[in-house]
């Protein structure tokens, strides 16, 4: 009966930890270390204790219970962590804000070979270079815009 008792307190321990490596400090960091290590420990006591059934049960308990169990903790104190409601303001289409088109002029903001900062109607946006370097500060004109990428080459008439 202890090595039951023994075997819950190891499964608490681990998923306190996950939670802590989850929610407080993502990143494999010392308290997932500590939580495999004693996982290891747990399937090895769960032998030693058991036998084959024992650390079978174990290994099944920790496969399915932790996750489920870390997944409702987390999920049930969410304002408890900060850093599981940070809200990613990234965009997936950053040409959608950015006014440019075929022909329009602009400068070199930095050395394209052949990717690099262009300022167009006051906005910065890379560029990519279509026939090989262009110098910064170089005037530029846009030939092609496709799949997201504005394709400059050196405005000779500049």
């Amino acid at each position: 009966m202890l090595s039951v008792a023994i075997l819950a307190l190891l499964f608490i321990i681990v998923t306190i930890l996950i939670i802590v490596e989850l929610g407080i400090l993502p990143g494999l960091s010392i308290s997932g270390i500590f939580a495999i290590i004693i996982s290891i420990f747990a399937f090895y006591y769960a032998y030693d204790s058991f036998g084959v059934w024992g650390v079978t049960t174990t290994v099944l308990i920790y496969v399915i219970g932790v996750p489920i169990l870390v997944k409702y903790i987390l999920e049930k104190n969410r304002h408890l962590f900060p850093k599981l409601n940070t809200v990613v303001e990234g965009k997936v289409n950053p040409l959608e804000e950015i006014q440019v088109s075929v022909g329009d002029k602009g400068v070199a903001e930095s050395r394209m070979a052949p990717v690099g900062f262009a300022i167009f109607n006051n906005q910065r946006m890379e560029a990519y270079s279509i026939e090989g370097v262009i110098s910064k500060g170089d005037t530029i004109e846009v030939v092609k815009i496709e799949n997201n990428k504005v394709y400059v080459t050196d405005d000779v008439t500049a």
